[in-house]
């Protein structure tokens, strides 16, 4: 979790997808601060508990019902081509399986 300024508000949960996975960014606490500025004078800014983390795992939805577990969330990593090819294997084999029981046809 870091601390993150914002001269507008922010969403709790913003998402930014991508061909495979998103980034994820989390703005909770929300504290309107004043910053004085040696050029500008003071200017209102709107200070958050954030974090930033790319995901391959989570939903949106999941992360919507409480983002402020995900605060301290590292991301997590894409599968591997290995990963990938063992979880279509055991889904075509049950697959099978289904259809020679009569259970799918």
């Amino acid at each position: 979790m870091e601390k993150m300024r914002f001269t507008l508000p922010q969403l709790s949960a913003a998402f930014y997808p991508l061909e495979k996975g998103m980034d994820v960014v989390i703005c909770t606490n929300e504290q309107k601060i004043t910053i004085d500025g040696p050029e500008n004078g003071s200017e209102t800014m709107y200070e958050y508990d954030g974090n930033i983390f790319r995901t391959f795992k989570l939903t949106q939805e999941e992360i919507i019902q409480a983002p402020e577990q995900y605060l301290d969330y590292e991301g997590d990593t894409e599968p591997s081509e290995e990963m990938t090819r063992y979880a279509t294997e055991m889904i075509d084999a049950y697959t099978l399986q289904l259809i020679e029981e009569g259970v799918l046809a």
